[in-house]
């Protein structure tokens, strides 16, 4: 490269500075609000957003609910249709016709607390200490603390605690289920099915035995007959039949 073919220093600061200056784009604002977040709304225009921040916490709607002092970090949303959102991540476009999973939604319509998505609907409510699980939510009590399972499905479930990774082929005892098809409370696992069920009255059905602590078993009642001590006739089985459910109430009691 000759002296002759360089431009001089001067010339080229002149021509980025004026190229620079060219593609500026002069922006105009109103002004704005203590806390709140700018945005464009125009090409050329600087407006309010819907966003706060303060102290460190973050507020998406109309209502910034108020801080105690020393927090910070709390995002929230506010708004006829205030949620919070999470998409799968394995979606690389929105779907034309979204299918449940796809996204959830943590909202609150009434001062519960709701998980939604697609097709499915609410699938979790938290109400008053409380926890629902399923479409049905149970008339409200004073009490707190519970959790209940509805839906044609409902169900309470176990798995064994040395499971790794889920069997191929489960196998008696791999998972347990505590659940109420008509009225009744019933204990299920793979293969053997239903293994014990309680009727409303109280009556305790099994499909085995019943071992007790001494290590006996005991499988059926033998009937015969004895005289109590007014001379009548009392039915052995009637007897047996009552200290087999003390022993089944004792039994369950120390389950608890």
């Amino acid at each position: 490269m000759t002296q002759e073919s360089c431009l001089p220093i001067s010339f080229i600061w002149i021509f980025f500075f004026a190229v620079g200056a060219a593609a500026q784009t002069t922006v105009t604002t109103s002004g704005g609000s203590t806390n709140s977040l700018p945005k464009f709304s125009s090409a050329a225009t600087v407006v309010n957003s819907a966003v706060t921040e303060t102290d460190g916490n973050m507020s998406l709607g109309p209502v910034a609910p108020a801080a105690s002092p020393g927090e910070s970090g709390i995002i929230s949303a506010s708004g006829n249709t205030a949620a919070l959102g999470f998409v799968r991540r394995t979606l690389t476009s929105w779907p034309q016709s979204a299918s449940a999973g796809d996204a959830w939604f943590w909202y609150n319509p009434d001062g519960t607390a709701r998980l939604w998505t697609y097709q499915t609907g609410d699938v979790l409510t938290a109400q008053s200490g409380n926890m629902f699980l399923g479409p049905v939510i149970p008339a409200s009590s004073s009490g707190a603390g519970v959790f209940t399972v509805t839906g044609n499905f409902a169900a309470f479930s176990f798995a064994r605690r040395t499971l790794t990774s889920w069997p191929q082929s489960p196998v008696a005892g791999d998972f347990w289920t505590w659940y109420n098809p008509d009225g009744t409370a019933r204990l299920w696992t793979f293969q053997t099915g239903d293994v014990l069920k309680i009727n409303t009255n109280g009556e305790v059905d099994l499909t085995g035995p019943i071992r007790f602590a001494d290590g006996s078993l005991q499988t059926k009642l033998k009937p015969s007959v004895l005289r109590d001590h007014r001379g009548y006739k009392v039915h052995q089985d009637r007897r047996d039949h009552k200290d087999l459910q003390d022993r089944v109430v004792q039994a369950l009691s120390a389950l608890q």
